[in-house]
């Protein structure tokens, strides 16, 4: 291995976040593991395939090994804990398809027959899917959210198919509804209260859980319910507790400060006689988006076995302490599930750079501005380095606002920021980046002279959590890396819109503003790949610019480094996203026709042109992506 290839490992932190399903291999490229003991594949032979096949970049890959080994890795987490900590009660993995609703994802995820996945359904939709999507097997089903008379009754059907179908109250309303609907057909329902918790979890994401919870009943609410199933006869029908700790916890201590205030609902409810044998912790499992196992917005501190077992061991101390039943255990984790099995690989189609020169001489002809910004600068070279770009920036501020009064011309202004921006590159080299103060310094020059890495792509599609809340994804090229990365970069995508660029990038120790990589040759080029977008991202993108959804498709991996494709599924085209925006094609294409042939161009070039046109409608939103590899 070269010390670029170690180097570059360490940049990009690809062994941390990417949990042995990702590396660089010898050769330099980013390959991919089905699990840490599988020989890899390089995402550029999977990209040369699906080229092959007829799809072109931008491609979403999905892996569905990944996702079975994200499931069984979690069931085994929960599996030895409850072993370690002689926990006799059971685990249930549910999986909230809000996280990824393709049914791809979930026909992935329920191939792994021998975990029994459950599901959660938020929506009549989503409720809809799962009950159809569970036809050949008995499963556990969670129905949350916002519930009317048809979505009870179409969970109460589902019940007398066969499924262990739980009702989660969200709001005292729901109760009635319940009620009534159970008693017309004649089916003894299964009631979950959602408890809305006084614990917060820090982050991003906080107001998911705690008091400003959009979702649950608060102490005294939970006590009307119990009281009204009690007057009804159906208290025995209040079998799960359902609390959502948060979303992308970050702090382990704060699952364990979550844990003891359910531990306190459950040992309440019991008191109260509520025959409650199944605890759901809901979501707020973490993945690891930095690297870093930090206790901040996009990392974790924490694995997957300490998370179970801060569940199970308070859980389990505070049965013991009061001689009750240890419940049966259910986790949502739907991101940790999927987030690492999908990648998102784009090309490069532009770099702007900024244009690198020596500081040019200064002769007597020469403008007064440019040679006060210069002449500053030479006074100025024996002085710290934030001195002297502190002193430039003054000057450049002054010459812009003579500029815009009128005072020096276009071809003045351009000159001083010319040498404006030799002198940053002068001072960056002389920059320590162990130095605290000129780390500062350096981080916003790279920023300022980072060249500008345009992507076909739409990070409002494809990454909308990124421009959004500015989460960090995991970004490095599929392959060069064996070169030194030394361009540091801002992406940006095909958008019109100013928000269309990524923020934040992982670094080694800490999120950056820049992302460093090789030197770009539009000869040899490379592409871009975004990984663990498995999570949200797919569900959540919009047309912003009419951009559409990307290519796709599956891919098999074998533990002997081979691959198949599968499931090919072709991108929107123009006319797809303009059918979302209730255009009809038809009239486009007669209006094309209509106001071609009132041109003075021969019959011919209209029919040509007319062809042209009817070919752009019906291909892909993003530019051509045949050409990097």
């Amino acid at each position: 291995m070269t010390d670029n290839i170690a180097d570059n490992e360490n940049l990009y932190n690809i062994n941390s976040w990417g949990e042995g399903y990702f590396k660089i291999n010898s050769a330099g490229c980013i390959e991919v593991s089905k699990c840490t003991e599988s020989k890899g594949v390089e995402l550029k032979s999977i990209i040369l395939a699906a080229n092959q096949a007829g799809l072109e970049l931008p491609i979403l890959i999905r892996f569905t090994d990944i996702l079975h080994d994200r499931m069984n890795t979690l069931f085994l987490a929960f599996s030895e804990s409850m072993s370690e900590l002689g926990y006799k009660a059971n685990y249930q993995l549910v999986y909230p398809i809000k996280v990824n609703q393709e049914y791809c994802v979930l026909q992935g995820l329920l191939e792994a027959k021998e975990h029994n996945l459950g599901l959660e359904a938020g929506s009549k939709p989503e409720l809809m899917a799962v009950i159809g999507l569970l036809d050949d097997k008995s499963a556990t089903i969670i129905c949350n959210g916002y519930k009317d008379r048809s979505y009870i009754r179409a969970a109460l059907i589902a019940k007398l198919m066969g499924h262990k179908v739980f009702l989660i109250i969200e709001k005292l309303s729901e109760l009635d509804l319940i009620l009534q609907e159970a008693n017309s057909l004649n089916v003894e329902p299964l009631i979950g209260l959602r408890i809305r918790l006084t614990t917060v979890c820090a982050g991003k994401w906080e107001n998911t859980g705690g008091e400003k919870s959009k979702f649950g009943l608060n102490a005294e609410q939970v006590i009307a319910v119990v009281e009204q199933l009690k007057e009804h006869n159906r208290l025995d029908c209040l079998q799960l507790m359902h609390c959502h700790l948060g979303s992308q916890i970050a702090e382990i201590q704060d699952i364990r400060k979550c844990m003891q205030e359910v531990g306190r609902y459950y040992t309440e409810l019991h008191r109260l006689n509520v025959p409650i044998k199944t605890v759901d912790v809901g979501g707020g499992l973490g993945v690891d988006y930095e690297g870093i196992r930090a206790n901040t917005g996009c990392s974790m501190n924490y694995s997957l076995k300490e998370y179970a077992s801060h569940i199970i061991l308070e859980l389990r101390d505070l049965c013991s302490s009061h001689n009750l039943p240890e419940p049966d255990i259910i986790s949502e984790s739907g991101r940790a599930l999927t987030a690492h099995h999908a990648v998102l690989i784009t090309n490069i189609t532009d770099i702007e750079q900024i244009k690198v020169s020596s500081i040019p001489r200064m002769g007597s002809d020469v403008s007064l501005v440019l040679r006060e910004i210069y002449d500053n600068y030479q006074v100025m070279l024996d002085n710290a380095p934030l001195e002297i770009y502190n002193s430039a920036e003054i000057t450049l501020r002054e010459a812009q606002d003579k500029f815009n009064h009128g005072i020096i011309s276009l071809a003045e202004k351009a000159e001083v920021e010319q040498v404006f921006t030799t002198i940053c590159l002068d001072i960056k080299h002389r920059l320590d980046d162990n130095n605290p103060q000129d780390a500062k310094i350096l981080e916003d020059l790279n920023k300022r002279l980072a060249a500008k890495v345009f992507c076909n792509l739409s990070f409002f599609q494809s990454l909308p959590d990124a421009w959004a809340i500015d989460q960090v994804f995991p970004i490095t090229p599929i392959s060069q890396l064996k070169n030194a990365p030394t361009m540091h970069s801002i992406l940006q995508d095909l958008t019109c819109d100013s928000d269309g660029t990524i923020d934040w990038y992982p670094g080694d120790v800490s999120v950056n503003q820049t992302l460093l990589l090789p030197e770009f040759n539009p000869k040899n080029p490379y592409n871009i790949a975004f990984f663990l977008v498995g999570a949200y991202q797919e569900i959540l993108g919009n047309l912003h610019n009419l951009f559409g959804d990307t290519n796709s498709l599956e891919v098999k991996l074998t533990n002997d480094g081979d691959f198949s494709i599968c499931n090919l599924q072709k991108g929107d085209t123009v006319t797809d996203v303009l059918g979302f925006a209730h255009f009809d094609t038809k009239k486009l294409l007669l209006s094309y026709e209509r106001q071609l042939n009132k041109t003075q161009l021969e019959s011919g070039k209209v029919n040509d042109y007319l062809d042209e046109l009817r070919c752009i409608i019906m291909k892909s939103t993003y530019l051509n992506g045949k050409k990097a590899i």
